[in-house]
């Protein structure tokens, strides 16, 4: 099942105000699994972790994802050319839990921050 969603945001910079698509979620049916970021910055999924292969992700873009997975279970990141730096608290989801993943692009480097957990 899939699950669209649209969100604008105006942000005003000085003499500035950029309006712009912020994303699409996309609600992934498998654990682990290959996402395609041009689709949308904000994924979803109904399954546990494992290894997620990322695809088309932009240097000095964010991304989120949420694993909404009822097992405890580690998530790997990759994406080919890309060193993903994890936080120091980093392990296992909690079961029956969702965890917030939230990535940045820069250069070649993706930071990953998380929050767990959300009921």
């Amino acid at each position: 099942m899939l699950r669209f969603y649209r969100a604008v945001v105006v942000v005003a910079i000085g003499a500035f105000c950029l309006r712009c698509v912020v994303a699409h979620a996309i609600e992934i049916s498998k654990k682990g699994g290959k996402i395609d970021w041009s689709v949308g910055a904000i994924q979803e999924t109904d399954a546990s972790c494992g290894d997620f292969l990322f695809r088309n992700s932009k240097p000095g873009a964010m991304y989120s994802l949420l694993v909404k997975g009822g097992k405890s279970e580690i998530c790997s990141f990759q994406e080919q050319g890309l060193v993903f730096h994890m936080p120091n608290d980093f392990g296992p989801t909690l079961t029956g839990k969702q965890t917030l993943f939230s990535f940045s692009h820069i250069g070649n480097d993706v930071y990953v921050a998380w929050v767990k957990p959300y009921d």
